[in-house]
């Protein structure tokens, strides 16, 4: 038997799968192509710790710099498993945004929120981001 909380969590699950559905063939847009395609810090984890002290490993492109080092780090992950096909991008930023939809719900429901209110806001923040 599933129980509530499982229902709910299938259903981010589904809402997310149909949400991003149409972002799987697409190929890198906008700063995607300066952050993951084109940047060569992310083509190594020997860059790692220069992701936490280095803003220019941000980007290929000087204006792009910025310091998101946890971010760097998935790239660095995803460019180890799939090097720049689009498609392992895209599958760890539906399972993230799921996981952050969960926590909103999470969040919600600790703060005393009904359990439908807490699961809508969970909801939106998934098709929302």
């Amino acid at each position: 038997m599933i129980t509530a909380g499982r229902r709910h969590w299938l259903a981010i699950a589904v809402l997310a799968a149909v949400t991003f559905a149409n972002t799987w063939r697409n190929p890198f847009q906008f700063d995607d192509l300066h952050s993951v395609q084109y940047n060569p810090h992310i083509r190594s984890l020997r860059f790692l710790p220069d992701y936490f002290v280095d803003p220019a490993t941000f980007s290929s492109h000087p204006s792009g710099y910025m310091y998101r080092p946890l971010l760097l780090t998935s790239y660095a992950a995803n460019y180890l498993v799939g090097g720049t096909r689009v498609g392992g991008y895209r599958l760890v930023n539906l399972v993230l945004h799921g996981l952050a939809s969960g926590l909103v719900v999470s969040v919600g429901l600790g703060l005393g929120l009904p359990a439908a209110t807490a699961w809508t806001v969970g909801f939106l923040a998934l098709v929302h981001p």
